[in-house]
């Protein structure tokens, strides 16, 4: 056996795969630039909240707490009529579809406002729900993670200014319904 076929049993075959990255024509008004939302999934829509962006030296951040909707089936954004009361603006927060809501915890937005609250987006009627206030609520945080599993919302890590944390925070959210 020669040594390049030897080489050719030894070495993986490339493979001729690639990621394609598509940019689809969109229909209706994109949400405005920013970073920090959330973006969670409910069916066939891409539910937008939030985030901020910087709109220079004299204005600094803007910090938004909107709610953008991209039917990812018609490729058309929209901008539901929201009842209810949605979260203060805010980035860095997380958020979860839990059932038929999407929760969402935490985040920053003006002053330096590190937020612990929860509100939940029932996207059926588009309403806004506060959580339960208290509690043994994590300290307000920003950029950390949330999973479901289950009933349960697991809050791990984040930041708020001065402090990096590495704590495992656990809601049931079973108990709340």
């Amino acid at each position: 056996m020669s040594e390049s076929s030897e080489e050719a049993q030894i070495k993986p075959q490339s493979s001729d795969k690639q990621w394609q990255w598509a940019y689809p024509t969109v229909e209706g008004i994109p949400p405005s630039p920013r970073g920090g939302h959330t973006a969670t999934l409910v069916g066939a829509s891409l539910v937008i909240f939030g985030g901020h962006y910087y709109a220079g030296k004299k204005e600094g951040f803007v910090y938004l707490n909107d709610t953008i909707v991209l039917d990812v089936n018609d490729n058309r954004w929209y901008r539901p009529r929201i009842n209810g009361t949605p979260p203060a603006p805010r980035y860095g927060h997380t958020s979860v579809l839990a059932g038929s809501r999407v929760v969402l915890f935490g985040g920053r937005g003006a002053n330096s406002a590190h937020f612990r609250d929860l509100h939940a987006l029932d996207p059926v009627t588009m309403t806004w729900y506060q959580g339960p206030e208290g509690g043994n609520a994590p300290g307000g945080r920003l950029d950390h993670s949330a999973n479901l599993v289950g009933s349960k919302m697991f809050i791990f890590g984040g930041w708020n200014q001065d402090i990096f944390y590495n704590d495992l925070h656990v809601l049931d959210l079973a108990l709340m319904a």
